[in-house]
């Protein structure tokens, strides 16, 4: 190393400043390290002819000390290497580096440069003289192995600490998984449903399972509504004060894939192998927590065979098919999946119908596109012979059925009414202060006021979630007028994406148990016996038939 005992005033030093996002200010405040290490070259300036130089300190804020590229140390670093610097100084040496082989690799880079390292706190100076003894460079290179150690060691201290106390409060039934799914908050340490948020995940599973909207639909529909998109909060639930209302895709798939809304979810599912790489934990380390469902089974078992097949079909383009989502098992529940065969022909199976997916394994056979898929089409074609008429009578169905104005009067009221228990609740607090009331007296009315007040919530969570469906029912309107406008035309030779598509929207589910069929449609009452007098599957699949209405 340079000989740095010179008192030519020339020697060039350099402070490096770290501050990762976590850190306590008053304790390593950028302004708290730069006073330090500007104090500690001062008092080189007499003996060594240091100068404290603004220029030649570097700064980086919000940067874990793990990291092995941050900006201003990746400056400092071609800086030295470019023999613009003859030492560098640190208020503490895991201002540089947190780990072991880091802090080694850098410091034996910065002596093979001849540059000095300095940390202030710990003592430590490999700013030495090319005649220094050997032995005292040997103490140099122990004390940085050891202090590097320390380093790392307080690291992992911290990290497993975390990590057994989220464990710990999670096996006690609190929320500990970070970011708290939109639809949700978090109140004494378990998720509750937020009333506001509630709407828009009902309605972004409706738009997707049942009015076949595409994903990137769903995210511009929303940006256009200008929803919060409040996809994942921390900070012990708080929300963003100024959440983006831009919805980007992958946005829409996180919420389609959330478990939590069936009313399930897990903690310590996922966690790192050797290499680094997020894997899935034994089913035995995970710990299964309960909350309020907002999405019943079906609806989100359906969402996810429409995304696995979606996945698919992205990495094979060329493959679609007609009934994906669409078909139940009747026998175990489990919904049927789509493959296409080796001689090229799609089909449809039960989703349990594999020893390798299931320890109870499903009968019911497998069933051909062609024999299912075409006849279910001929019934719809049907139904739209006459598109416009058709679609309007189901239009003026739905309108005729929806309740949603009398659910508003009916919310209305009840939200009246717990304004009145509040203030009754204060009314009776009141008496008591003035002796009005005993304390047992009081007792018992702040408990009726209680009573009255938990039966109308009940009575609200059962009003809004009709009101989830009957805007459903809207949307569903609107749907169909664009339907009736797309296909007004010809019927009588569409192509297989338009087939997908009206299947998709007028089909709401088949059940099938490898003989009988029972078809649920989105159609009127009206039309289903005229539909269950002219079907055309029971010839083909010689067991019993039904269509129903599936409103």
């Amino acid at each position: 190393m340079s000989d740095l005992n010179k008192t030519t005033g020339k020697s060039r030093i350099a402070g490096y400043i770290r501050v990762s996002t976590n850190e306590q200010a008053d304790k390593y405040g950028p302004t708290i390290q730069k006073n330090k290490i500007k104090d500690f070259i001062k008092s080189k300036e007499k003996g060594k002819g240091w100068v404290f130089d603004e220029k030649l300190l570097y700064v980086d804020d919000g940067y874990s000390g793990t990291l092995k590229s941050r900006p201003a140390l990746d400056r400092l670093m071609r800086d030295m290497r470019n023999k613009k610097i003859d030492v560098v100084v640190v208020m503490k040496i895991d201002r540089l580096y947190r780990s072991t082989l880091g802090l080694l690799e850098v410091v034996k880079e910065m002596g093979d440069h001849e540059v000095g390292f300095i940390s202030i706190d710990e003592n430590l100076d490999t700013a030495i003289s090319e005649s220094a003894p050997m032995m005292e460079r040997a103490q140099k290179e122990m004390m940085i192995t050891l202090f590097g150690m320390l380093a790392q060691f307080e690291r992992s201290l911290i990290i497993s600490r975390t990590t057994e106390g989220k464990l710990a409060a999670a096996r006690e039934g609190c929320y500990v998984g970070g970011n708290v799914p939109m639809g949700y908050d978090v109140k004494d340490k378990k998720l509750i449903i937020n009333r506001g948020e509630e709407k828009w995940i009902r309605k972004i599973f409706a738009w997707f399972v049942s009015q076949n909207y595409t994903r990137g639909e769903i995210a511009r529909k929303l940006t256009e509504l200008k929803v919060a998109a409040n996809i994942g909060k921390k900070l012990g639930g708080k929300r963003k004060v100024n959440p983006t209302t831009f919805w980007e895709v992958k946005y829409i798939t996180t919420i389609l894939r959330r478990t939590h809304y069936t009313g399930v979810y897990h903690y310590n599912k996922k966690g790192k192998d050797k290499d680094g790489k997020i894997v899935e934990k034994p089913r035995s380390e995970w710990i299964d927590f309960t909350c309020p469902p907002i999405i019943d089974n079906f609806t989100f078992k359906k969402a996810q065979v429409k995304l696995d097949s979606q996945k698919k079909q992205s990495n094979n383009k060329k493959t679609q098919y007609l009934l994906t989502g669409k078909i139940e098992c009747a026998k175990c529940g489990a919904m049927f999946t789509a493959y296409t065969s080796s001689k090229k022909t799609k089909n449809y199976r039960c989703g349990k119908s594999s020893k390798l997916k299931t320890t109870q394994v499903c009968k019911v056979p497998h069933i051909s596109e062609n024999i299912i898929a075409e006849p279910v089409w001929e019934i719809v074609k049907m139904i739209l012979q006459k598109p416009t008429s058709v679609l309007n009578k189901m239009e003026r169905e739905l309108k005729k059925e929806s309740y949603y104005q009398a659910l508003l009067d009916d919310k209305g009221i009840l939200e009246n009414r717990r304004v009145q228990l509040k203030n009754e609740r204060q009314r009776v607090k009141e008496a008591f202060r003035r002796g009005v009331f005993t304390i047992d007296d009081l007792e018992e009315q702040i408990s009726e006021i209680e009573k009255e007040g938990a039966e109308i919530l009940e009575q609200l969570e059962g009003i809004n979630s009709q009101l989830t469906v009957e805007e459903d029912k809207g949307e569903k309107i609107a749907s169909l007028k664009e339907m009736a406008k797309k296909y007004r035309n010809n019927l009588t030779e569409p192509s297989y994406e338009d087939k997908y598509d009206l299947l998709q929207q007028i089909v709401k589910r088949i059940l099938y148990d490898g003989t009988n069929v029972q078809i649920e449609l989105r159609v009127p009452k009206t039309i289903r016996t005229e539909l269950n007098s002219k079907n055309k599957l029971k010839p083909l699949l010689g067991g019993a038939t039904r269509i129903r209405t599936g409103e």
